[in-house]
Parts: C-alpha cells; structure tokens; sequence
C-alpha cells in the first residue's frame, strides 16, 4: 500500500520530534497509519532514491543539532544520519518520488 510522504510531512516530522527514536517512529508512524495495530513489520518500507536522500539529510541535520549537543560525553558523538541508517525505509528506484510502500507487517490479533 502506498501512502503520500511529502517534503511537508518530512519537514513537520523533524521540527516536532526531540529525539531520534521519536522521528523514526513518526515516519513509520506515517507508512503504517495503523501502526498502533502492529505487532511487527517484516523488513522496511520503500521510498525512492529522491524521498530517502531528503529524509537522510533531515536526520543528519537534525542529529547535529539535537542529539550531538545534547551527549553528556561532547566529545563522543553519534554519527550523525545513523539511526536512520540502521532502521529507516530501504530504496526502490521504480518508486515515484514523495510516496512510501509498506513492506509485510503482522497485526494484533
């Protein structure tokens, strides 16, 4: 299933979450208008190349400047764009531009 993911909706995600795992789940949260239903997803949703490249760098600005200065320890900082590296939607360069496509995912019972 698709879903509209627009630079808006990537924006608004980013200026209204203070912390990563909180912009990582409002974007999941934005796949799977469900998501409160789901028990586990079963590999990452898709984007395109142009919608995951915008997503990459709104997570490395916002770790600069949010979760880098916030480190108790300054002088270890995350790698900036890693959470989302590690759990953010994988790329399929047949998808248009500003949609999500849900992967498999189980719901409660």
């Amino acid at each position: 299933m698709h879903q509209k993911l627009t630079k808006e909706h990537i924006d608004l995600v980013f200026e209204n979450s203070k912390s990563q795992s909180e912009y990582i789940v409002k974007l999941y949260r934005i796949a799977f208008p469900n998501w409160d239903d789901i028990v586990s997803v079963d590999g990452f949703p898709s984007v395109s190349e142009e919608t995951s490249l915008y997503i990459y760098r709104k997570a490395i600005e916002f770790d600069e400047r949010v979760v880098n200065p916030q480190r108790h320890y300054p002088e270890l900082k995350v790698l900036a764009g890693g959470a989302w590296m590690n759990n953010g939607f994988a790329v399929d360069k047949d998808l248009p531009e500003w949609v999500v496509v849900q992967c498999d995912y189980t719901v409660k019972q």
